[in-house]
């Protein structure tokens, strides 16, 4: 499975079963052009980034990097990941469904316990 088909299968189920959750994609992968490049880190692209962003309503953050189950982090996505941690910031590697699967349910365990609205 490649890591774009396992982020899809993820975020299915993230959609399916976590519907309150909101997350987001930031997609650096399509920066192909030295043009494309420059347009995107003046609009804000960070290299290294994680592939998936996820919110709470009640504030919990998590951030995924998908990579198959031999696939390694590149150098500044290493760096990325020690600054998120130096923020206090959750992020994990995800290899397949299961993993994304508990990351969720440890992370997000009393979500579904809320309530369906939240005030605005």
């Amino acid at each position: 499975m490649t890591e774009n088909q396992l982020q899809i299968q993820c975020v299915r189920y993230l959609r399916e079963n976590y519907p309150d959750l909101l997350h987001h994609h930031s997609p650096n992968e399509y920066a192909h052009t030295q043009g494309q490049r420059y347009h995107g880190k003046n609009m804000g692209m960070l290299s290294g980034f994680p592939d998936l962003w996820i919110l709470s309503p009640s504030g919990e953050t998590v951030f995924i990097e998908f990579k198959t189950e031999k696939g390694t982090l590149s150098p500044v996505q290493k760096e990325i990941h020690a600054i998120f941690s130096r923020y206090y910031q959750n992020i994990f590697v995800v290899r397949n469904l299961d993993q994304f699967q508990e990351v969720i349910r440890n992370n997000f365990e009393t979500l579904k316990s809320l309530p369906n609205e939240y005030p605005q």
